[in-house]
């Protein structure tokens, strides 16, 4: 797809989880390409563009940096029409709040929000600005999860397992295990796979049902 057709997205914080992303998200057949990155660290921003785009012909244009690297993207009107937000779950809501304000759609990692009110507050925004908030879990945006739900008729009762082996460098440096963190840590990061899961099936809704219902209920 030819770079004028694509939807340009800005990069808010330089996670692990969003090196994975920006690769996907930088192969010739996608609909957007990466244009902006912002960290506070200016080193860790460039370091994240040289390591994640790599042999890839089209990368970001704007980089910013500093204490107010996020709002300088996201108040930026040239570098982006939308923004992947990677951020601990603490710091959605009011960045989230920001790009929207700012005619930016968001695409927001998990979990993502504090509490139900406060992503209810999201979509009320993203209502009232006429953009898009699209959470990042992945499976309910495909179109087998569609035909698993379909599958499962009148169920009464779920058993999830979901677990991945973390190593030495991730119980010592990730935010999911630091109290500073993520608040829910691994528990809302790995249990909202399952809840998300059982909401879908219990509540018989695909993703845009679903959507639509917590934006009508915050109208």
């Amino acid at each position: 797809m030819a770079a004028a057709n694509k939807l340009s997205v800005g990069v808010i914080g330089c996670a692990n989880i969003a090196k994975k992303n920006c690769v996907a998200a930088s192969t010739p057949f996608a609909s957007c390409s990466i244009t902006a990155v912002s960290s506070r660290s200016e080193e860790k921003a460039r370091e994240f563009v040289n390591e994640v785009f790599s042999g890839i012909e089209q990368r970001p244009t704007h980089i910013f940096s500093g204490s107010d690297a996020y709002n300088k993207l996201l108040e930026s009107k040239e570098s982006c029409d939308a923004v992947y937000i990677p951020l601990p779950t603490k710091l959605h809501e009011a960045y989230v709040g920001t790009a929207l304000r700012n005619k930016k759609h968001v695409l927001l990692e998990k979990p993502v929000a504090v509490s139900a009110q406060s992503y209810r507050d999201m979509l009320s925004i993203a209502s009232q600005e006429g953009k898009f908030l699209m959470d990042g879990t992945m499976y309910v945006h495909q179109t087998r999860t569609k035909q698993i739900v379909k599958a499962i008729p009148n169920a009464n009762r779920i058993h999830f397992n979901f677990t991945f082996e973390g190593d030495e460098d991730f119980f010592k440096n990730n935010v999911r295990v630091k109290k500073e963190g993520d608040f829910m840590g691994c528990i809302g990061d790995l249990a909202w796979y399952c809840v998300r899961m059982g909401l879908l099936i219990f509540s018989d809704l695909n993703a845009d049902a679903l959507r639509q219902g917590l934006v009508r209920k915050c109208k």
